[in-house]
Formats: structure tokens, sequence, C-alpha cells
């Protein structure tokens, strides 16, 4: 099959379309029993799983499967198969939203959040940041080529006693990782974002826009510490290096709760990757924090963890059950979390099973964290078995 990124859309009388990949004329696909980036391609063969709804949304669209429901996304700081899927149910987020524009090779389907173009090849369906992973067609950018990663440095990796520590309660702090003049660049990026004219602040939790003139994973190439530790946790033999200058961070902000408000308990709890419903996840290994404030005290924002519920086997079976689609029996985890305390230039490093929850803000200041999910360049190609808590690990 010829790699690209070119197709056709072919109406049907019922209100629905064909997604038709050229010049090879396979249909797109997502099955009913599918979940997440599984269970999606392109083929010949004639099937109801191959119609999809195209639902307007301004100037943009959602590409709905028919038959399953699902909705195609490609995440921001991916390529190909990886931030690449189709999920059921839940709200329309911004990474499901696509353009059509027609040209005289076919129809170019374009991601409006990441900008990746809906692509398919002999192996897969995914999105690329060209028109070939290979051989960019004309007119469209070519692959930002690689740069050198940082040195990891032996004398700031993790000791024996810190990834045991970690293996143990599935998290681990590491103190003054952020060199100063770094977290202060940082900070004043981010603040110089949200004091724009054109800045809206909807949330007392607000998920802010990187800014322009900051790259975020800086703050993780640029801290030798940080750099070292998270390398020292990721076999890298097993699924490929960690993809840190791909990821670009994600900046929230938590905002004080009134003068009045009576500071509560917070016992909620999630697992990060399982925000779009049953049977959908997203694969990642390491989710890792970065404190730009004072969150010393509980109480600040903090992060909130259930140490040790990465390898509870309740969890695990709840996990399972999810995988399939069913999201009965949530896991009553008992007791309360414990809260993450923080100072600026701090940093957690988290496994991606572990429990946790976000927690109000009852200081006088804003809390600033920027998070980062890290995963393995090859951690789709080389481990399916994503539910074990350490297919990926050292």
């Amino acid at each position: 099959m010829t790699a690209g990124t070119f197709w056709k859309v072919e109406q049907n009388e019922d209100g629905t379309c064909y997604i038709v990949s050229l010049p090879d004329e396979g249909k797109l696909y997502a099955k009913i029993n599918g979940h997440w980036g599984h269970g999606i391609g392109i083929t010949a063969e004639a099937s109801s799983e191959q119609k999809w709804k195209l639902e307007a949304k301004g100037d943009a669209f959602l590409l709905v499967n028919a038959a399953s429901g699902r909705k195609l996304y490609a995440q921001d700081g991916h390529d190909l198969r990886d931030g690449f899927g189709a999920t059921v149910g839940g709200p329309d987020w911004p990474d499901q939203m696509w353009t059509l524009q027609g040209t005289e090779s076919g129809t170019v389907i374009s991601n409006v959040h990441s900008q990746r173009l809906l692509f398919a090849s002999a192996e897969h369906v995914g999105a690329a940041r060209s028109a070939s992973p290979e051989v960019p067609r004309e007119g469209y950018p070519k692959a930002k080529p690689r740069l050198p990663s940082p040195e990891v440095l032996p004398e700031e990796a993790l000791s024996s006693e810190e990834v045991e520590e970690f293996k143990r309660n599935g998290y681990l702090v590491l103190r003054k990782a952020i060199p100063l003049e770094l977290w202060h660049k940082a900070l004043r990026a981010i603040n110089n974002r949200i004091g724009q004219p054109n800045h809206r602040h909807e949330h007392k939790r607000e998920l802010v826009k990187a800014p322009d003139d900051f790259k975020l994973n800086r703050l993780l190439m640029q801290a030798p510490r940080v750099w070292a530790a998270i390398h020292s946790l990721i076999n890298s033999n097993m699924a490929g290096p960690l993809n840190v200058e791909a990821c670009e961070g994600a900046v929230t902000l938590s905002y004080p709760e009134a003068i009045d408000a009576t500071p509560q308990m917070e016992r909620g709890w999630h697992i990060d990757g399982m925000d779009r419903g049953p049977g959908i996840f997203s694969s990642f290994s390491l989710l890792v924090g970065v404190a730009l404030s004072d969150q010393s005290m509980p109480g600040c924002g903090n992060l909130l963890v259930y140490p040790e519920s990465h390898m509870r086997n309740d969890i695990q079976d709840w996990l399972l059950r999810w995988a399939a689609g069913d999201a009965s029996g949530r896991p009553d985890l008992g007791g309360a979390p414990v809260p993450v305390l923080l100072e600026p230039g701090d940093v957690v490093v988290a496994h991606r099973l572990l429990a946790h929850s976000g927690s109000k803000n009852y200081s006088p200041n804003i809390r600033y964290q920027v998070y980062f999910r890290l995963r393995p360049e090859e951690w789709l190609d080389e481990n399916e078995e994503y539910l074990k808590p350490w297919s990926e690990f050292v």
C-alpha cells in the first residue's frame, strides 16, 4: 500500500460517508469492540464499521464512526500512531476537531488541535506531521530533525534506594531539581501568557496554553537531576528512549478559594488517561509535575496521591474490567490521600497507574504547576499489554 495523506470522502444515501485512502481505495474503519488506539485501520472489505458521520462544529468537523460512535482524535506532541485513536462518548475534545481541504490530489484531513494529518500506510493508520514520515510531499513542512539529547550524568542518576522508593510508593519527589534561573524563566513566560488581553480565565483550576517564548520541556532537558532521574526509571532497550523532545507539557493553575471557604477533606481520585470513558487509555509511563510555586503546606492546591495504589490488586482488577469497557466496581481506596508537599523547583515523578487527584487551593497565592506525560518512543510497538505495571520500567 502506498503511504500518504490524501483521501476522498464518498457520501452515502443514509447521510454517512466513507473515508477512502488514495490511491489504494482502502476505507477507514473503527471497530465497535475496539478501544483507544486499537481497532482502527483501512480495508477494502465491506463493513458497517467503515461508515462515518461528519458533524460540523463551526469551521471544523467531528469524525464519528456511525457503527461504534467512536470519535477520531490526534493529540499534540506525538506522531504517527502515538496519541492517535478513536474514543467513545464523553465531551467533544479539541483534539477531535478536523478540517477537510480539497486538493488536486485528494482531500487532506487535518487535526485542528495538533495540525497532524490523517495518514495511511501499509502498516497502519495514524496522524503524521507531514505528508509522509520519510518523504514529505511538496507543500508540507518536513519533520523537524532530532536534536542531540542532553547527557545523562551518572552522578545525577537515581540511587538504588530512590528507585525502590518509586517502585514501592508509585511516586518520588526530587528536591530543588530545577535550577533557579530556569524555573524563573518559565514562571515569567507563563505570567506573560496569562497577562495577555485575549487570555480568558474560565476555571479555578485552569489549563493554560504553553508560552510562545519558552518551550516547557526545557524544564526537563535543561535540569540534569530531572533528566537523569526519568532515564533511571525507563528501560530504553525494551521500549526506546523517552519522548521528552516531543512532549510539550501542560501548565495548570489553581486559583485560591473564596476567603470564607472552609477547607474540606478531599478523597476523590483518578488514574490519568482514563478520562475518555471505559475501554480507553492514554499511553504514557511517567507523570512528571514541576512546581513553580510554594506548595510546602497542605491546602495549596497540592497534588494528592494514594501511595502504593499502582500495585493494589483491586485497582488492577478494575483496570482490566475498564479495558473491556466495564466501568463498574470502582475500588474504595479507604483512608485519606497524601498531599505532595513541594517548593518551587521541586519535581514529582509518578507512575502512570498511581491513583491521585488535584485539590483546592486555600492559600493566598495562585498555584503554578507544569505537568508532562512521558512515554518511550516505541511504547506501542514494543508493549501492547500496557496494563502491566512494569512493562517498560527498569
